[in-house]
């Protein structure tokens, strides 16, 4: 019950527009969760706990979405009747990246119940969709205001930018 509740707040808050995957982190982290080796929640962490279709409550709008991504999906769409959660395998041709990309991936019906409803877990999924990610081999430039500073007019973050010979200065990643 206490790992439900936790999943359960982790959904609640992501699916807010102007919580980043930092916060909540940072606020699971305080509550005292830990991963299962006793380390403190990781944003990676998070993310793949908050794509795992295990926890919603499949009903016909988890059906649709998967269907319109291009996954292969077991059972019928009379079986998604918003109870059981989800699991989702990686086919052998998916070729892109498999968070991102759901085509060719294996969705099945658990025999678990679900825990967070279809609208909340499909607002997590679409947002933590729209996440820019950076290539292979590539690290981000963090500066220590990375993940505290968001901007005054939409809430998302600032990405700090680095012109040789210039100052740098903060950029919108939503403009």
């Amino acid at each position: 019950p206490t790992e439900a509740a936790f999943v359960r707040q982790m959904y609640e808050m992501y699916a807010d527009p102007q919580v980043s995957l930092h916060d909540i982190t940072k606020k699971l982290t305080a509550d005292g969760m830990r991963t299962y080796h006793g380390r403190p929640l990781s944003r990676a962490t998070l993310s793949v706990i908050l794509r795992n279709p295990i926890y919603v409550m499949a009903d016909l709008d988890i059906y649709e979405f998967y269907k319109s991504q291009g996954t292969d999906i077991y059972n019928d769409a009379a079986d998604f009747a918003g109870t059981n959660g989800c699991y989702l395998y990686q086919g052998r041709d998916v070729q892109e990246r498999k968070n991102k990309h759901l085509k060719d991936q294996i969705l099945v019906l658990a025999p678990s119940e679900g825990l967070v409803s279809s609208d909340t877990w499909l607002r997590c999924r679409k947002k933590l969709m729209a996440n820019t990610t950076f290539q292979q081999g590539r690290k981000p430039k963090n500066t220590w205001l990375a993940g505290k500073i968001k901007c005054g007019h939409c809430g998302y973050a600032l990405k700090a930018t680095h012109v040789p010979n210039s100052t740098g200065y903060f950029r919108c990643t939503k403009r």
